[in-house]
């Protein structure tokens, strides 16, 4: 039996906008279907970490023929619980769900909902599926939608997709290059370069701060381009490596 699998990313919870949309979507499905807290699953932001819960999502990907990333818009992508998942299954390597079809419901204010799917739809072409479409939705069900009408027929028209490439056996061409994963693994570093010229006089008044992920002890592409400005400036340069400070995710 044909299996639909709803990945909610939003750390609302029941209370979430994207998690009502799907629901209201659900309905026109002819398939058996699963809802799946990722963030209830809390997963750890060690991307090579491979612990129970996300074996267990993982596994439960596996068996599913579509899976319907279920998410609000945020910082241009989506929630970071979520990201996390992307990241662990990039960089760990060996996943490929290639024969399955990927779709999204997304909820947001309307700004570059284009931008922000066709981000997820890259990401997912690069995980192996095919992807079919997706619902942007603007407003909540509590409130109403900016155009309810619009949000439900989107709804309808992406479940009679869904059923009729399950029901056919489609699945949807990539259309972006497949790339090597390593490139897309937040654990690949770039390599450092040769910075060349002589250092500039600190004759300025002004300060340029360098906010970096990765400390530069360990990252020879960042810390290249630390030494490039600070050789080059004639100001002063100062350098903030957030992995030495606690910075936490907005979770809602």
């Amino acid at each position: 039996m044909k299996k639909i699998l709803f990945m909610c990313g939003s750390p609302r919870g029941k209370k979430s906008a994207s998690l009502s949309t799907a629901l209201y979507m659900s309905r026109f499905l002819n398939y058996d279907y699963e809802f799946v807290d990722v963030v209830k699953a809390k997963l750890s932001s060690d991307p090579t970490e491979a612990e129970p819960a996300f074996l267990k999502i993982v596994e439960k990907m596996k068996d599913a023929d579509v899976i319907i990333w279920t998410f609000g818009a945020w910082v241009l992508f989506v929630p970071v619980q979520m990201q996390y998942l992307f990241d662990k299954l990039f960089a760990q390597g060996g996943y490929d769900f290639t024969g399955k079809i990927a779709a999204s419901v997304m909820t947001s204010a309307r700004a570059l909902d284009d931008y922000i799917l066709n981000r997820v739809k890259f990401v997912s072409e690069q995980l192996g599926f095919g992807y079919i479409g997706d619902v942007s939705a603007e407003g909540n069900p509590f409130f109403g939608y900016a155009n309810e009408e619009e949000t439900e027929d989107s709804c309808r028209v992406l479940a009679r997709k869904i059923n009729r490439a399950l029901e056919e056996g489609y699945i949807p061409a990539k259309e972006s290059a497949c790339l090597d994963r390593a490139y897309l693994s937040p654990i690949c570093l770039g390599k450092g370069f040769k910075v060349n010229g002589s250092e500039a006089e600190k004759d300025g008044n002004k300060t340029i701060l360098v906010i970096t992920g990765n400390r530069i002890s360990i990252d020879s592409a960042s810390a290249s381009i630390v030494e490039s400005i600070n050789r080059h400036s004639r100001n002063k340069v100062e350098l903030i490596e957030l992995e030495d400070h606690k910075v936490g995710p907005c979770v809602g």
